[in-house]
């Protein structure tokens, strides 16, 4: 994207994520410098998003059990009225699986349609 603003000499403020750290950048073409003049470093972690809707890769479910297990274990992420009997517990579960694995599936299977590509999907 950026080498269009170069071309067409328009500036640019470009923004993302990854993990939980956000970066902006500012592109005005010869001034600045642009996306491809430079190079991040490699980095371990990998976008909220890949991580919440696209895990396609061991590391991803790595990195989303590592990010869950300190989300729970910030104060006030606990849940309230915790039960101890056994059939509220099969219900939360059955609920939990319901929701992560039917419901959410189908909202992005809804939000994405099937004959778009890996590659449309990240340049959006």
């Amino acid at each position: 994207m950026d080498h269009h603003c170069v071309y067409y000499q328009k500036p640019l403020l470009g923004s993302g994520t990854l993990g939980t750290k956000g970066n902006v950048q500012m592109v005005v073409p010869f001034l600045t410098t642009s996306y491809s003049s430079s190079q991040d470093p490699p980095e371990k972690s990998f976008a909220i998003c890949t991580l919440k809707k696209f895990s396609n890769a061991i590391e991803h479910t790595l990195q989303g059990s590592k990010f869950m297990e300190r989300t729970l274990q910030l104060a006030g992420t606990q849940a309230f009225g915790k039960t101890t009997a056994w059939t509220d517990c099969v219900t939360w579960a059955y609920q939990h699986q319901h929701t992560q694995y039917s419901d959410n599936i189908q909202q992005l299977t809804a939000q994405i349609p099937s004959r778009l590509v890996t590659q449309e999907i990240y340049s959006t």
